[in-house]
């Protein structure tokens, strides 16, 4: 009996993975499957990376694409992951903050052009899927800086929306705890990618959309013990940005 219900449950397993795949096989992408360029910051001039631009011009200096494992000892360490996300590329984008007035508020963004889902969207309701992976370098509870990924939807009358996925080190965790493995990697603290994913329908009078990488540190260290690279300052990171529409 333990036998028959243990083949009825895979079976019920199967068919509705089954069913998932058929689902995601009727899904037509209207254009690209992915709007945004350069999703991975994988070409870029002087480290900023192409099709992106930032309202911070005092970070120039600021690493914003970084490859695996040189810039925030993020690397794949034989078959474990350590983190990384799934797919990931050569490169990811790197924005870091600290307390200072000049650096404590950084951004990559860049628009995406809807022009050419006007006729679809007077015609039928299109839907859009939304998704990302964001890392932390600080997982430290007392360090107050935060990300956001954006998106500001812009309308043909002069209003805009705003979506809004935020993220603060606390959320995330060292990988490293109790992982015999960080002695012989120096404790090179493994960022832990998180993802983010939504869909939701277009408004008919949407006109482009403008995706934005924000990263803000909006405290003061409480004394000059804490003024330390994990808590005076911090590094996110972002991969795997992905932005396309279909007819539901």
């Amino acid at each position: 009996m333990a036998h028959n219900k243990t083949l009825l449950f895979i079976s019920l397993i199967l068919i509705y993975s089954n069913l998932l795949a058929q689902q995601k096989e009727k899904i037509s992408w209207i254009g690209n499957q992915n709007r945004i360029q350069n999703p991975g910051a994988e070409a870029n001039i002087d480290n900023l990376p192409s099709f992106w631009k930032t309202d911070n011009n005092e970070v120039a200096t600021n690493d914003f694409s970084s490859e695996y494992g040189v810039t925030s000892h993020e690397w794949n360490s034989g078959t474990t992951m350590l983190g990384l996300p799934k797919n990931c590329g050569k490169n990811y984008f790197r924005i870091h903050v600290n307390n200072e007035a000049s650096k404590n508020k950084v951004n990559l963004y860049q628009e995406i052009d809807l022009a050419d889902l006007e006729k679809v969207l007077s015609e039928d309701t299109v839907m859009a899927v939304f998704s990302a992976e964001i890392a932390s370098n600080s997982y430290q509870p007392e360090n107050c800086s935060f990300a956001e990924l954006r998106l500001v939807l812009f309308h043909y009358n002069s209003k805009s929306d705003t979506l809004k996925y935020k993220k603060i080190p606390a959320e995330f965790k060292d990988l490293d705890v109790n992982d015999p493995n960080s002695i012989e990697r120096g404790f090179s603290v493994m960022h832990q990618f998180q993802r983010i994913q939504q869909s939701f329908a277009l408004s008919p009078d949407i006109r482009k959309i403008k995706i934005e990488l924000y990263a803000d540190y909006p405290c003061k260290p409480k004394n000059e013990e804490d003024d330390s690279e994990y808590v005076g300052s911090n590094t996110f990171f972002f991969d795997n940005l992905s932005l396309g529409f279909y007819r539901q």
